[in-house]
């Protein structure tokens, strides 16, 4: 399939909503607030610096687990270090210390930001490959933006971003490896570049080693049946040389192979020692991603089928594709695991689909004048494709990630809340700040909050709480009476009768005014 080149409108379009896209990632990662991972990954890397483990310091029983903890080999310190190496530079950490100003945060949070950036890429680079175009891949970087899940959580997710980026940047490197004609040196730098993702991406996720067998086991069978055998040492070395790098870096997991592998795999799919239910993938799929891109991706597949069928060029990059976006989100649900908060443990299948999305673009705006849409309707279809989605969730601003599919939301399945409770920053100034102060109280029975449990949870004095890096932002008014609190509540609905909201942050989701978090002032429920 060699598509002609798109619409001038379309690549327009496309560059219009990559470099917005971008530009809100940057913004909002400086600006927005700690979400509920970023402080244990604080004290996490500060066991690192000390132990040479990256675990929370109170699962540490003389500087090594536990013995019965079930979360050693879970996460791993390269995105970490990555962003400590920044921080040191930028002045708001030292080799030995890890900053929890808000400064601090914002750096990580724009190393964060950067990875996604490079996860961007490696995701255009590769549908110009695919589909011979520059300009498709343009629009395959706006399709991947556009997906509110991806430009949402790439203000801040320390895990999750850099595995998805880590994951487009294997897959790339694999393309080369498998794509590149006879007599150059692509294939040294695809290896180079598999190289690169595998380390950031297993480096972040132990468990992701899977998938990072999975795709080089397809692309060994390419290999081996293409006749280009000769690249396979080129492979294996890479991946042997990935391994070395990992366990130079986190010696202590890497060390025993054998307890890392089975280790990651059972951790992460058993977190927390929770159930999980086979249809939560695929439900929150049809939630939590737009329902234009999941339209655009329906060709993208038909299309790629047929070339995997016919074993062309484009079928070796779609089998590629197919192995990130499918494998394990397959091994998910087939062991039922703990899906939870979402897809965005599942965030490297979006530069997949990106790819195969625009290759469905390709697709229909090459059809003949003749199918009965018309030529005009099906671009008007793929502009809307990368346009509709990035507006609407710009209109959720820096909270992105909260966006929802109108039909799902309009029912109550959406996420459209704050539930990672960054706005906590933007609430800070509002909160009184000789107030005792609880973050996420819960709600009793007779809908009230409970002061004696308040008392006990004084928030900003909590070191992995969200409100602790802004406490000097802390500027509130209200009442000050004796026996009143102050709670602060995001990704909830309720309004406890015992409490006035004193302030709020609001965005717009879809057609009605959601409430990311608010700050209220309470009393005694029999007062």
């Amino acid at each position: 399939m060699i598509p002609k080149a798109p619409p001038r409108i379309l690549s327009a379009a496309a560059l219009g909503v990559v470099l917005a896209c971008v530009l809100m990632t940057f913004v909002g990662g400086w600006g927005t607030g700690i979400s509920w991972d970023e402080t244990f990954h604080v004290q996490r890397l500060g066991s690192y610096l000390d132990h040479g483990w990256y675990v929370l310091p109170w699962d540490l029983e003389g500087g090594e687990p536990e013995p019965g903890h079930k979360a050693s080999h879970v996460y791993a310190p390269v995105t970490a270090l990555l962003a400590h190496g920044v921080a040191i530079l930028w002045g708001t950490d030292t080799a030995s210390t890890v900053g929890t100003t808000p400064e601090a945060f914002a750096v990580r949070h724009l190393v964060v930001s950067a990875l996604s950036v490079v996860g961007l890429a490696a995701t255009a680079v590769t549908a110009r490959i695919a589909l011979r175009s520059w300009q498709w891949g343009a629009i395959a970087a706006a399709v991947l933006v556009a997906t509110p899940m991806w430009t949402g959580h790439a203000m801040w997710n320390i895990k999750d971003v850099p595995v998805a980026a880590g994951y487009a940047v294997v897959t790339l490197g694999l393309v080369l490896l498998v794509r590149s004609r006879q007599g150059d040196r692509t294939p040294y730098v695809g290896a180079a570049v598999l190289f690169a993702g595998a380390v950031l991406m297993v480096g972040t996720r132990p468990g992701m080693w899977a998938g990072l067998a999975a795709s080089s086991g397809i692309a060994l069978l390419l290999l081996w049946f293409g006749g280009r055998r000769r690249r396979i040492p080129l492979l294996v070395g890479s991946l042997v040389a990935v391994y070395l790098a990992l366990w130079a870096i986190y010696p202590q997991a890497f060390g025993n192979p054998v307890d890392l592998l089975w280790g990651s795999a059972t951790e992460s799919a058993d977190f927390n020692e929770t159930e999980g239910h086979w249809w939560w993938i695929p439900a929150n799929v049809f939630t939590e991603v737009p329902w234009l891109l999941l339209a655009a991706s329906v060709p993208g597949v038909a299309v790629l089928q047929r070339e995997v069928r016919e074993r062309t060029e484009l079928g070796e990059v779609g089998a590629l594709l197919a192995t990130q976006a499918l494998v394990l989100p397959i091994v998910a649900i087939v062991m039922d695991s703990n899906v939870y908060t979402g897809l965005r443990q599942f965030l490297f299948v979006a530069p997949a689909m990106a790819v195969v999305a625009a290759i469905g673009l390709a697709h229909v705006t090459g059809l003949d004048r003749w199918w009965r849409l018309g030529p005009r309707a099906l671009l008007a279809f793929a502009v809307a494709t990368v346009v509709l989605p990035t507006l609407d969730q710009a209109r959720l601003f820096p909270y992105n990630y909260a966006w929802a599919a109108p039909v799902p939301d309009a029912v109550g399945l959406g996420f459209t809340t704050d539930y990672w409770r960054t706005s906590v920053r933007a609430l800070a100034p509002s909160i009184p700040a000789d107030a005792t102060v609880v973050c996420g109280p819960e709600l009793q029975d007779d809908h009230t909050v409970n002061p004696d449990e308040v008392k006990a949870r004084n928030c900003p004095a909590d070191g992995i709480g969200p409100l602790r890096p802004y406490r000097e932002e802390m500027a509130g008014e209200w009442s000050g009476i004796a026996d009143h609190f102050i709670i602060v509540v995001s990704g909830e609905q309720f309004l406890p009768d015992n409490c006035a909201v004193l302030d709020a942050v609001d965005r717009w989701a879809h057609f009605r005014r959601q409430r990311m978090g608010y700050v209220a002032e309470c009393w005694p429920a029999d007062g």
